[in-house]
């Protein structure tokens, strides 16, 4: 067997195309992660505290998974909801920094893209 062919008058075979099409859209829209907006350029920060911790996620309950030193720069990719926290990515590490302890002002803070926190280790535990 060759295959199934099915003969339907144009009108059923629009119809079938369209609803085709339809579920290709809401699929797509549906696996497509939404992201906040892209940078038009890359923003730099300043660490200004002695020694800083870089923490897995937006919070102290996050594990510390690096420091940086005062006078380090580091690229800003995003922010927390609250904007307390910069979204860095020191030697393509995804990792955060407490942003009073940068030189990053108030204004350009706001403006930067919301990005998605990663599971607190309590959502963790409780998750499972």
């Amino acid at each position: 067997m060759d295959g199934i062919k099915v003969r339907m008058d144009r009108a059923r075979s629009g119809l079938v195309l369209g609803l085709l099409l339809l579920a290709a859209m809401v699929l797509t829209a549906c696996a497509m992660p939404e992201v906040g907006p892209v940078l038009a350029e890359t923003v730099k920060v300043q660490v200004t505290g002695t020694v800083v911790n870089l923490r897995y996620g937006p919070g102290v309950e996050y594990a510390i998974m690096d420091q940086v030193r005062q006078g380090d720069i580091l690229a800003v990719s995003g922010r927390s909801e609250n904007a307390a926290w910069l979204h860095v990515t020191p030697e393509g590490e995804s990792l955060w920094i407490f942003a009073d302890l940068t030189d990053m002002d108030g204004e350009v803070r706001a403006s930067l893209p919301i990005m998605m926190a990663p599971p607190t280790p309590e959502e963790n535990t409780h998750g499972r």
